[in-house]
């Protein structure tokens, strides 16, 4: 596959999105951080990274991959929501109701906006990785 072509992307995005359906995170990682080798603009990699080194606990990298899709993945509420989780956890309540103001924003009508919103109002127990619709 041509390293900057839309097929070496799927191919990359859809190895990926099925390892890490298969509980295999090694192997996704892997798959996205090939992706932002070549194509370092891909928010949808960006997100699926951070998400896998959120599953993994390493906050810093995910922060990092997060932030990055949130900037690149306006149009997606998940990138926003999966930072506020993570936002929300660390404590920074400020941070947290910003990117979702952001989440609202790009898509409003997305279900981890009301759990977000909940978790916020002191209704629900504080989740780091709302769930997301996209591999």
């Amino acid at each position: 596959a041509d390293r900057g072509s839309d097929t070496a992307i799927d191919y990359y995005r859809f190895w990926g999105g099925s390892a890490s359906r298969l509980g295999d995170a090694t192997t996704a990682r892997a798959a996205y951080t090939r992706i932002l080798e070549f194509a370092p603009d891909n928010g949808n990699a960006a997100f699926q990274l951070g998400r896998l080194e959120l599953a993994a606990g390493n906050r810093d990298a995910a922060t990092r991959l997060l932030t990055r899709a949130v900037a690149l993945e306006t149009h997606r509420a998940g990138p926003a929501l999966a930072l506020a989780g993570l936002r929300l956890a660390t404590g920074d309540r400020v941070g947290a109701e910003a990117l979702l103001t952001t989440a609202i924003a790009a898509q409003p009508s997305h279900p981890g906006i009301a759990k977000l919103r909940a978790q916020l109002a002191g209704a629900a127990p504080i989740a780091a990785e709302p769930d997301d619709d996209a591999p």
